[in-house]
């Protein structure tokens, strides 16, 4: 255990750095706990910002803690102020207000930025990262008929699917002939492709932006597609991936590789300092220690807790199952395990016509799973094949996929 006397700072308010600052108070950290956030507001969910937010279902996203709620704990919330600079030889971290702080332990929990698409002009594209940015694009969408996006991963469509539900022309523009093509297998993708297009959205795949420019009176954006197309709108969007936050760690020297380094304990190269969430690579040890860096809600609530148990001097691994979901109209996206890890696909044909897919590794264990239907539909398939991979199953290819066989059994 921490002793009393000791500090522990965190930065970044977001959901795996305030579920830790609660989390020490619930185990029992009774000394001074500071919690440092770059924005005004109070620590928030982000999954409802691309969903519920913007479609105007509600107004705000879900709080986790209100600062009433993180004065009661002890927590010394310090809101609305950027860090700007670790020093570890004298365990202070500076922050932009000219202000400094302490720490004999500090979790990193910076969180990512949205990558600008790789075009001259992708700085005007708009992105969904923050809740002013997604109560900005709702007011946008109320005064605009066209939204161009580039890039057709889980936040570009995501965006797309709220836009149409406001009426709204969108055309999305993807490089990769696949949408969502690291993260899903082909079969899944087109589930929601077709979706897509039934709304009314104009895919665009394989194919890159060559060109932007805005018109200086009217604001519409003008781009041309590698075919020669040009298609213009008043939103452009930017849906490209994003960018780990590491330039906080990087001023402390600690080793950077896809996001700040860290060890299964999310220890960074500093005894004394630790990372979460977005902002870091971990070796994964489901996936044979390969350093994954993960952008997912569930990746941040399960470092939370490997992270609250190590800063009060346990030794806890990472060792959780990757999962992503996506809600797009009425389709939610599944997905459990590295798509990546699988050399082979088990489809699973359900009795009511959606389907599984199940990925194998060349050794015949699960490593993945996956689908895409209304709502709740496979939730209990997929949770069936988290506890497959959690527990490094290599099940019979026909049982995965007899639609007969509960999964539950194969555990």
């Amino acid at each position: 255990m921490a002793s009393p006397r000791e500090r522990i700072v965190v930065v970044g308010a977001g959901d795996c750095g305030t579920r830790t600052a609660l989390g020490l108070r619930n185990r029992g950290f009774e000394g001074p706990l500071v919690l440092v956030g770059d924005e005004p507001s109070d620590p928030y969910e982000r999954p409802a910002l691309s969903k519920r937010v913007l479609t105007g279902e509600t107004n705000e996203a879900k709080t986790i803690a209100t600062a009433d709620e993180l004065a009661a704990s002890a927590i010394d919330w310090q809101p609305g102020v950027a860090a700007v600079e670790v020093d570890p030889d004298n365990r202070r971290v500076a922050l932009a207000d000219g202000s400094a702080v302490d720490y004999d332990r500090l979790l990193l929990s910076t969180g990512s930025r949205a990558r600008r698409p790789p075009i001259a002009g992708g700085e005007h594209a708009v992105s969904v990262r923050s809740i002013r940015d997604a109560a900005l694009l709702r007011q946008q969408l109320e005064d605009s008929e066209r939204m161009i996006i580039i890039g057709g991963g889980f936040i570009g469509l995501e965006v797309a699917a709220c836009a149409r539900e406001a009426g709204c022309e969108v055309t999305v523009v993807e490089f990769a002939h696949e949408l969502m093509a690291r993260v899903v297998p082909a079969p899944v993708a087109r589930v929601m492709r077709d979706r897509h297009l039934a709304a009314g959205v104009d895919l665009r795949l394989g194919t890159g932006v060559t060109s932007w420019s805005q018109d200086a009176g009217t604001g519409m954006h003008r781009i041309r597609l590698d075919d020669g197309t040009e298609l213009e709108a008043q939103l452009l969007v930017g849906g490209v991936g994003a960018i780990p936050n590491t330039e906080l760690a990087a001023s402390a020297g600690l080793l950077i590789d896809n996001g700040i380094a860290v060890n299964e304990q999310l220890r960074t190269s500093d005894p004394a300092i630790w990372a979460a969430g977005d902002c870091c690579s971990v070796p994964h040890p489901l996936y044979g220690g390969r350093r994954l860096r993960l952008e997912a809600w569930g990746n941040a609530l399960a470092q939370s807790e490997v992270a609250t148990e190590n800063l009060l001097g346990g030794s806890a691994v990472y060792n959780a199952v990757p999962s992503f979901w996506s809600d797009q109209y009425e389709l939610t996206m599944q997905v459990v395990g590295l798509h990546e890890a699988a050399r082979r696909h088990v489809v699973r044909r359900r009795r009511d016509g959606h389907e599984v897919h199940i990925g194998l590794d060349d050794d015949g264990r699960v490593v993945s799973a996956s689908g895409a239907a209304p709502g709740t539909t496979l939730a209990r398939d997929i949770l069936a094949t988290e506890r497959l991979i959690a527990g490094r199953a290599s099940s019979a290819p026909a049982d995965l996929g007899d639609p007969d066989i509960d999964l539950r059994r194969l555990v």
